[in-house]
Formats: C-alpha cells, structure tokens, sequence
C-alpha cells in the first residue's frame, strides 16, 4: 500500500469518526491521526505497567457486550474497546500481550504524522486549522489527548492493536 493510500483510507475512517462523534475537537483529530499512523508503540514500557494501567482503568468502567469490540482508525491499526473486552471475559494480560504483538503493515514517524496534521490544517479540514496541537507532534515527550468534551460525551476506553491481531480477535469473539 503506497503512502497516499493509506492517508486516503484513513481520512476515510476519520469521516466516519466524525459522523459517529460529532463533538471531536482538533485534539482529537490529532490523537486519532496520531494513533492511526503510529499505533501503540509509544505506549509499551513494560507489559507490567500496561497491564497495571488497564487493571486500573478498569476499575472504572462497566461492561458492555453492545459495543463493538474493536473499531479500524487506519489500514494498519485499530482501537479495542475495553468495556467490550471485559464482557467477553478478555483478562487485562491478553490485552498487554495483544498490544506487544502488534507490528504495522506500514511505518511512520511523528514527522509523517506532523506533516498530514499540518496540511489538513492549511486546508482548513477537520477543525485542525489553529490547533496547537499540531506543532506538539514532533516532541517525542508529548503524547495527545482527547480533548475534555470528547472525554465527557464518548467515555473513551481503548487500547490500540494493529488489524491483524484484530482479526485474530474477530475470529475468536464474532458479532
């Protein structure tokens, strides 16, 4: 798949974010962009930590065996929903263990990612134009954010996997 393909058919996704969340922010265009280029790489310091960070999110979250139990965001990558994992009896370790499995069919930087932010901005295309988020991208300390209101609305849960270790997992817990 060559560069310009996977930009289209992830701006393609983004749209369909857009009309299932119509509250999305810069912010939070930049975060999908962000995941949908780069995954979860950023977030792997030790399959420990991970499993502790989700134990602890889970705390707070219910079960829901309605909701889709993963969400493509790009070609390479995709989101899983905690609340549905914890229905479907998915233990936080397989999670980790998912999330360290997962390799991209493609490979960007935070420049790839800072570049396509920054001339959608200019095309004054998915609320971006003026987001100071943009110029954070490059920061290899900064990682994006969901903005408050996306946050109060959607209560996101997720962690990233690459798509074929979700396709591993829509074989084992199909709809």
């Amino acid at each position: 798949m060559t560069k310009e393909a996977f930009e289209s058919e992830t701006l393609r996704l983004l749209d369909r974010q857009k009309l299932l969340r119509p509250a999305m922010e810069g912010a939070d265009t930049v975060k999908f962009l962000f995941q949908a280029m780069l995954g979860v790489g950023h977030l792997l310091s030790s399959r420990d930590a991970v499993i502790a960070y989700i134990l602890r999110e889970a705390q707070a979250l219910a079960p829901d065996p309605d909701e889709a139990l993963t969400e493509e965001i790009s070609p390479c990558w995709a989101r899983l929903n905690l609340r549905r994992a914890m229905a479907e009896g998915i233990p936080a370790e397989t999670v980790a263990d998912l999330m360290a499995a997962s390799r991209p069919a493609l490979r960007f930087t935070r420049r790839d990612v800072y570049e396509l932010c920054a001339r959608l901005a200019a095309e004054g295309r998915y609320e971006l134009t003026g987001a100071p988020e943009i110029e954070r991208i490059p920061d290899e300390d900064w990682l994006p954010s969901h903005s408050e209101a996306y946050r109060r609305l959607y209560k996101p849960a997720y962690r990233v996997i690459s798509m074929d270790q979700a396709a591993k997992l829509a074989e084992k817990y199909p709809r």
